[in-house]
């Protein structure tokens, strides 16, 4: 004989609303557990070179994070030197200038995000602007005296 469900009331179920995101589900960018990769570009435009950092979970590989640096090497020093630095920190991704003497000048904001697919969207966009204003950056690195 099967067991009576008595007492148990049989009501209309509402369906879980799932266009809500979870706090937990919301993006943040992170290093930890993401593994660093990092290339180094060597651009023909006065020997100097883009560096590459971005960070991508270990698990599905998506971008949490990424610093791109135009560097320049500086023949007084001996050292490479940044010359733009665009980083996505704080849910904004940005660049700031250098001075060869090491002084850095006002960043910018370039735009915010909130997903992975925007951040990963953004990767693209400022690599591609970073190239765009290459001998911008430099001008402003190394002004003419």
């Amino acid at each position: 004989m099967a067991k009576s469900r008595k007492g148990r009331r049989r009501g209309k179920r509402r369906l879980a609303d799932l266009s809500i995101n979870p706090a937990e589900d919301s993006f943040k960018t992170y290093r930890e557990g993401a593994e660093c990769r990092v290339r180094t570009i060597d651009v023909n435009f006065n020997h100097d070179r883009l560096i590459v950092r971005e960070w991508r979970d270990e698990q599905n590989g998506a971008l949490s994070d990424f610093v791109l640096a135009q560097q320049a090497f500086d023949p007084e020093s001996g050292e490479w030197r940044d010359v733009a630095l665009i980083d996505a920190k704080h849910g904004t991704v940005h660049i700031h200038w250098f001075r060869r003497n090491g002084t850095k000048l006002p960043g910018q904001d370039i735009e915010s995000y909130s997903t992975r697919e925007e951040l990963e969207a953004l990767f693209q966009i400022t690599e591609d602007r970073l190239f765009n204003t290459w001998e911008e950056n430099r001008r402003w690195w190394s002004p003419r005296e």
